[in-house]
C-alpha cells in the first residue's frame, strides 16, 4: 500500500472555500486511489480520465500559485499540485505511446 498523502484541516477548508467541494472532491478521491493503490499510470485510461486528471492538476497548480505569499498553506498546495501533475504527466506519456508505439521519446 501507498503512503497517503494527508491535507491539513487548513488546505482543505482553503480548497472546498476558492476552488469549490467539487475540486475538494476530487483531490481527495485521487489521494485516495493512490493510497490503495488503485492509481496505475500504465492502466488503459480512457481519453476523457486523462483529462479529468489534466484539468485538475491545473486547478491546483492555479489554487496554490493564487495563494498569497504569506499564506500557510502554500507550500503545502504547491506539492499537492506538484503531485497531482506529475500523476497526469506519467499517465499521459504512456498513453502517448500506446498511441504511437513505433514513435520512440
Amino acid at each position: 500500500m501507498a503512503r497517503a498523502h494527508v491535507m491539513s484541516v487548513q488546505l482543505r477548508s482553503e480548497l472546498r472555500s476558492t476552488a469549490g467541494r467539487e475540486v475538494l472532491s476530487s483531490i481527495q478521491d485521487h489521494m485516495y486511489d493512490k493510497a490503495l493503490d488503485y492509481f496505475d499510470p500504465r492502466a488503459d485510461w480512457q481519453t476523457a480520465n486523462v483529462l479529468e486528471l489534466s484539468e485538475l492538476a491545473h486547478k491546483v497548480r492555479d489554487f496554490a500559485q493564487n495563494l498569497e505569499l504569506t499564506n500557510p498553506v502554500k507550500i503545502e498546495a504547491i506539492g499537492l499540485a506538484t503531485m497531482i501533475w506529475n500523476d497526469f504527466t506519467s499517465v499521459y506519456e504512456v498513453a502517448k505511446k500506446r498511441a504511437n508505439p513505433n514513435k520512440v521519446a
